[in-house]
């Protein structure tokens, strides 16, 4: 009877055997394509041939790039953003993410900084009222936005590089260059504010019709900093980020206050810029105060690259009541 069950026992071993490694190799085939469609990421902004060693190089809004931290949301088709953060190793999703195939093309839309958002159409933008004017706060502020359309290519990697497929700045940017010399050679500098309708009110971006919506509020009529900057004979830039605003009819005013031997004086004027402020664009403006008069000259207005030069402005400075 022994010998009679030995043989079935052994068969019945060998099956269970083929087929648990059978089962071991399904699933080890089955991880295997799925760690083949793992999504990966690149990120750049604008389409700069060496990226520099921080978001804002020096001096120069031009020159960016993502730097360690940053946070950018995407959206692959219909899903809601998903956060991925930059570091050393480049960015990494919040959770793991597939491709769904190795066929068939996705879109794909990304902003900076990254915010909640379900919806393509309404993408909250960041706060503009509380600006200091400094390169170190300009990043704060900024919104950048990419989108492409792709498959999952050679290795899986959605790439937010290139022509077209780059970052680009959707708000307005403006750079104002105050010169040490003249009536500001040892005058400080009290306040910037620049003044218009929504100029800073909280807004969102659609990428369905790559077009921002405003939301005024009681304080979106007003960009405001205060230096309390010493000249001392040295050039002084400030920068400010503001909303899109192509109404020439508007009014835009930029006022400026300093003081020089214990008396302070206002300089103000109304349809500063053209009433206009494109989106995407550098407005670059020298100021010098001379014979109590402020004189706004060398203006260009870029799309954060080359740029258009304007006319001279002059506006007339009156010492403050």
């Amino acid at each position: 009877m022994t010998k009679h069950f030995k043989r079935p026992l052994q068969w019945g071993l060998l099956c269970m055997g083929i087929t648990l490694m059978t089962g071991c190799q399904q699933s080890e085939v089955e991880n295997s394509e799925s760690n083949d469609l793992r999504m990966s990421l690149v990120a750049r902004i604008g389409n700069l041939t060496e990226a520099p060693a921080s978001r804002y190089a020096g001096d120069e809004p031009n020159h960016a790039e993502f730097a360690e931290n940053d946070c950018i949301g995407v959206f692959m088709d219909e899903d809601e953003a998903l956060k991925w953060t930059y570091g050393l190793s480049g960015w990494t999703a919040e959770t793991l993410v597939y491709w769904p195939d190795k066929t068939e093309e996705h879109s794909f839309c990304a902003f900076y900084p990254y915010a909640e958002a379900t919806s393509t159409e309404e993408v909250p933008m960041p706060d503009l009222k509380s600006q200091a004017g400094t390169m170190e706060s300009l990043s704060a502020c900024d919104f950048l936005v990419a989108a492409t359309t792709q498959s999952y290519g050679t290795d899986g990697t959605v790439a937010f590089y290139g022509e077209g497929k780059s970052f680009s700045h959707v708000s307005s940017l403006l750079k104002l260059t105050i010169k040490g010399d003249g009536d500001l050679q040892t005058s400080t500098l009290d306040k910037i504010s620049i003044a218009g309708t929504n100029i800073v009110a909280p807004s969102t971006y659609s990428f369905v019709d790559k077009a921002v919506t405003l939301s005024p509020d009681a304080d979106s009529d007003l960009l405001e900093t205060t230096p309390s900057h010493e000249m001392n004979g040295a050039d002084a830039t400030y920068y400010f980020i503001v909303n899109e605003k192509l109404d020439a009819s508007a009014t835009v005013t930029l006022t400026i206050e300093y003081t020089t031997a214990g008396k302070t004086y206002v300089a103000s004027m109304e349809n500063f810029a053209g009433n206009t402020f494109a989106g995407g664009m550098q407005q670059s403006y020298t100021i010098t105060i001379k014979d109590s008069s402020l004189i706004i000259s060398g203006s260009e207005i870029e799309p954060w690259g080359e740029g258009e030069t304007l006319e001279d402005i002059i506006i007339n400075g009156d010492e403050k009541a």
